[in-house]
């Protein structure tokens, strides 16, 4: 195990215990829950890190992972849709849908 320094959104920095070839996404499942990991982009002194990038080892407090939640217009939702019945009047009447 080895130890790394991360920072999540502008919070003190903290350590985390992690297997030595973690890549970034174990080390966002150690850290988060398993539905936000998707929600935090991750940088290292500067550079951006994709989930499949080995976690660096030379991580200090002063250098930490940083961690950033992304904001909601940038995530990758999914929206749920509801259907319902719309109930016409006779035929005289015209409907409006807005959206």
């Amino acid at each position: 195990m080895i130890k790394v320094w991360f920072q999540r959104d502008q919070n003190i920095p903290m350590k985390a215990n992690i297997d030595p070839d973690s890549d970034i996404d174990d080390l966002k499942q150690n850290i988060f829950d398993t539905i936000n990991t998707g929600r935090y982009q991750t940088t290292y002194n500067g550079q951006p890190l994709k989930p499949s990038t080995k976690v660096p080892q030379n991580t200090t407090d002063d250098m930490p992972i940083i961690f950033t939640k992304i904001p909601k217009s940038k995530q990758r939702t999914w929206r749920r849709l509801t259907c319902g019945l719309i109930k016409l009047d006779p035929p005289k009447s015209r409907m409006l849908l807005r959206i």
